[in-house]
């Protein structure tokens, strides 16, 4: 393929997706270079259809979920409930700056009562810094578009701040 069809510059999918350059990189060990990405000028780009399947290995996909099927996974419930937009959830902490998150403004979550070690249950919230946050930690959560939760002070019904203690609100 030529230079023409990559056309999804790397550092545009790796900020439309919120993951870091390294996992980016491991993604890209998938892909065949020179069919599915190579190099467009000093930058990496893709096809758009490598770009789709990055984002799909990524574990995001702008198609809409089918009906949510609950397999059996260990006695513990997968999350098969709809979601409401603009509804205010409590979520617990899963990843953070201990775990791996690299993103300062971003830690996965999930909701109470379902099983955290499945990725199916896991929630991106944005928060103003993920630096106090530790694992199993309550947070409330605005869920504003799609899988996208936003840190939420439930009292003045605004956007929430980060914890200023180390596991402690």
């Amino acid at each position: 393929m030529k230079n023409e069809q990559f056309t999804v510059l790397e550092s545009d999918l790796i900020k439309k997706l919120g993951i870091s350059r390294d996992l980016a990189r491991q993604f890209r060990e998938r892909l065949n270079q020179g069919e599915d990405y190579g190099r467009r000028g000093r930058y990496i780009a893709y096809t758009v259809a490598a770009a789709t399947r990055l984002s799909e290995l990524a574990g995001f996909s702008d198609k809409p979920d089918p009906e949510p099927l609950v397999p059996p996974n260990n006695g513990k419930p997968m999350l098969a409930l709809p979601l409401i937009a603009g509804t205010v959830y409590m979520l617990r902490v899963w990843k953070a700056a201990d775990h791996g998150v690299t993103n300062r403004g971003m830690v996965i979550a999930y909701l109470d009562g379902t099983d955290p070690e499945n990725p199916i249950n896991h929630m991106r919230v944005t928060v103003p810094n993920n630096v106090n946050f530790t694992r199993h930690m309550l947070l409330p959560a605005r869920l504003e578009k799609g899988n996208h939760f936003v840190l939420w002070n439930t009292q003045l019904d605004v956007p929430g701040r980060a914890p200023r203690r180390r596991g402690t609100w």
